[in-house]
């Protein structure tokens, strides 16, 4: 999914869900990216709130994950305002740049209070 203003219709970052698991588990893995100039104004937020909404509607999904290191407080900062709640901690998670990155795993499950959809 691509996040962009409705008006001016600029690129503003990107969203998506991976390793949808259906069965037992119905989840997927939330990854998001917004590009500089739009960055820290709200719109991911926006746009997480939207792609948190169509997962539990449309894709029937039960549970999103995020992935997201330590350090990033960005990140972290933007999941706990849309209630995702943090699960845990994983050593050595991910391997990013050559090197095995320790991340905090945050979720979100449809039977917890969801984001708010922006109106516009």
């Amino acid at each position: 999914m691509v996040v962009c203003l409705r008006n001016q219709g600029d690129l503003v970052g990107m969203i998506n869900i991976n390793d949808i698991v259906r069965g037992s588990y119905q989840k997927g893995v939330l990854g998001y990216a917004v590009f500089l100039p739009y960055a820290r104004q709200g719109y991911m937020a926006a746009g997480i709130a939207l792609a948190v909404h169509y997962a539990f509607e449309c894709l029937d999904l039960n549970r999103v994950e995020a992935d997201i290191q330590p350090d990033n407080e960005a990140s972290l900062k933007l999941v706990r305002r849309l209630g995702f709640r943090k699960e845990g901690f994983s050593p050595g998670f991910i391997k990013i740049a050559g090197l095995w990155r320790d991340h905090e795993r945050w979720a979100i499950t449809r039977d917890m209070e969801l984001p708010a959809v922006p109106k516009e």
